[in-house]
C-alpha cells in the first residue's frame, strides 16, 4: 500500500468516527432535554401517598388550645420546657426591698391598688407597675408581691 492510500483510509476512518461522535452527542443532548422538561407523572396514588407521609392530619379542632399544643408537642419537636431556669439572687432585691414599706391596700375601680412608701414619699401602684427596679407581680389583701429579675419579694402590712 502506498502512503497516499493509507492517508486516504485514515481520513475516511476519522470522518466516520466524527459522524458517530456527533450523532451520539445529539442523542445525549436530546435525552437531557427530554429528562429536564418532560413532566414526571408517577400516578395519583403515589403522589397522594407521599403527601400523606409528609403532612400529618390536623388534630380535632374542637379541643382546647392547650390540649392541642400538647398533642402537637408529642408529634413534632415543639416541647414544653422541662425545667424552669434557675434564678440567681445577687442580694439586690433584698437591699432594695428594705427601702420600701407597704402602707395600705385599697380597691379602686374594681382592682386592688397598693400604697408603698419609698423613703419619705408614698406612691400608688397596681399590678405590672414598676417601683424602684421591681415590677409589681401581685396585689392581695394585706400583701404585695414584687419581682426583680425573677427574684420575688413580699411586702406585708
Amino acid at each position: 500500500m502506498t502512503d497516499e492510500s493509507n492517508l486516504h483510509s485514515a481520513a475516511r476512518l476519522a470522518g466516520a468516527f466524527m459522524f458517530v461522535g456527533v450523532g451520539l452527542l445529539i442523542l445525549a443532548v436530546a435525552g437531557l432535554a427530554w429528562a429536564s422538561f418532560a413532566p414526571l407523572n408517577h400516578g395519583e396514588e403515589t403522589t397522594r401517598a407521599v403527601a400523606d407521609e409528609r403532612v400529618s392530619k390536623m388534630p380535632d379542632t374542637s379541643v382546647e388550645l392547650k390540649d392541642l399544643l400538647w398533642k402537637m408537642a408529642g408529634n413534632y419537636l415543639i416541647r414544653p420546657a422541662q425545667v424552669t431556669a434557675a434564678v440567681k439572687d445577687s442580694g439586690a432585691a433584698a437591699s432594695l426591698a428594705k427601702k420600701l414599706k407597704l402602707e395600705g391596700i385599697v380597691e379602686m375601680g374594681g382592682e386592688l391598688c397598693a400604697y408603698i412608701r419609698i423613703n419619705k414619699s408614698s406612691r400608688k401602684v397596681v399590678v405590672n407597675d414598676t417601683i424602684l427596679e421591681f415590677v409589681v407581680a401581685k396585689i392581695e389583701p394585706g400583701k404585695v408581691t414584687l419581682d426583680l429579675d425573677g427574684v420575688r419579694v413580699k411586702l406585708e402590712h
